[in-house]
């Protein structure tokens, strides 16, 4: 089937909003990037909740902000057209009718543009792929979608409600994509009966790959002297960063001349500086505001070793990123990558929630130069033969081939 003759639409509800999801924008970006040449057209529609501020209703709306990259992207791809339409949102009071106010809202613009697309390609199963299964039926196309994370792992296991949300838009799709065998054995679990696979997530090898250390440094402002521990993701309890500053609380007595930089914004922010003072870190903990990803390769190459104490990751696209520079990787021995990296002695895992183990995990990772240079060879390695954007997209477009 040729591609080129044939029209995507990509919806993408929270590409735009959710600044701290990481991996997800970066999917969507990448993911759609790399497949986009192989259309006639590529449309991605990313509906904007737009919330009053005022008792007068007055709507406070906004454009999608820098850190989506998409005014670069659609520069670069010239067959690719974005539409971020705002809706009104009511935080609470419309909540579980968002899906269909959404549907509404994309459904206009398909309307109004004519858009009259070949293949649907919704990222999460709520409410992007609840939009989308009405849709199919609606225009008797082919629906993908991708369960991403929490809409797979948790949404559907809350309450009946959310269930029937969830199964309505996977029992309706054509085939489900999810980046991980835990994020499989939720569907299976739901009993969905469409088919399913497993494509992961990917890097950009032209962002990431080694360094010089103390250059990339220089240009960050950072301490030519210091052992760096850096760890990346927004400040939400799943994230885990309480037990890596807990942690360094011991590496620091051990190690006076180290710096822990976590890079990333969320609500618990005030929650992380209280327990950095409390521990006596301010010197040696430094909570730095999210980067957009273009400027992620920097940091990276800056560090000493790369942590990520996530207590669940739907995959954890920052590990591989770390990984592709040539860093150790120090990863919670519970998440999907793990098995993997255990294999090929491609990081170090621990219980993130034991935390004397953690420190003596860092500290020996700080000290013990062949252990950092075997870890950080076979972690590129392995990232470099698995995990590029190239090859993710190969298997994204045999997806969309055999549904054409």
């Amino acid at each position: 089937m040729c591609l080129k003759k044939k029209k995507r639409l990509v919806i993408a509800s929270g590409y735009h909003t959710n600044n701290w999801a990481h991996d997800i924008s970066t999917f969507i970006y990448y993911s759609t990037t790399y497949t986009t040449r192989n259309f006639k057209n590529t449309y991605m529609i990313a509906p904007v909740p737009s919330m009053p501020y005022s008792p007068h209703g007055i709507l406070k709306s906004s454009r999608p902000p820098k850190n989506t990259n998409w005014e670069e992207f659609q520069k670069k791809n010239k067959n690719i057209k974005f539409y971020f339409p705002h809706f009104l949102y009511m935080r609470g009071l419309l909540k579980n009718k968002i899906g269909d106010i959404e549907l509404k809202t994309v459904d206009k613009i398909i309307t109004e543009e004519k858009l009259s697309p070949d293949i649907i390609h919704a990222h999460f199963t709520y409410p992007a792929g609840y939009i989308g299964a009405k849709l199919k039926e609606m225009y008797k196309i082919p629906l993908v979608i991708t369960a991403h994370g929490y809409d797979i792992y948790d949404l559907p296991f809350r309450n009946e409600f959310w269930k029937n949300k969830v199964k309505y838009a996977l029992e309706t799709a054509d085939l489900i994509i999810t980046v991980s065998n835990k994020n499989l054995q939720c569907i299976k679990k739901l009993g969905i009966k469409t088919p399913s696979e497993i494509i992961p997530n990917g890097f950009d090898n032209n962002l990431f790959y080694p360094k010089e250390i103390k250059e990339c440094r220089k240009n960050l402002g950072l301490s030519p002297n210091k052992k760096i521990i850096l760890t990346i993701g927004g400040l939400v309890p799943v994230k885990g960063h309480k037990y890596l500053i807990q942690a360094m609380r011991g590496v620091v007595d051990k190690m006076p001349n180290t710096l822990c930089i976590i890079i990333g914004i969320g609500p618990l922010k005030s929650e992380l500086k209280r327990l950095i003072n409390k521990l006596n870190l301010g010197n040696y903990v430094k909570l730095i505001s999210g980067k957009p990803h273009l400027e992620l390769p920097e940091w990276i190459n800056a560090c000493d070793v790369f942590v990520l104490p996530s207590l669940r990751e739907s995959f954890g696209i920052v590990q591989i990123e770390a990984m592709a520079c040539g860093k150790p990787v120090i990863v919670n021995e519970e998440l999907p990558l793990s098995p993997l990296i255990r294999e090929n002695k491609a990081g170090i895992l621990v219980n993130i929630k034991e935390i004397e183990k953690i420190k003596d995990v860092i500290l020996n990772s700080l000290t013990d130069v062949n252990l950092v240079n075997e870890i950080g060879k076979n972690g590129k390695s392995l990232v470099g033969k698995n995990f590029t954007w190239e090859a993710v997209a190969k298997e994204l477009l045999n997806v969309y081939k055999r549904l054409l």
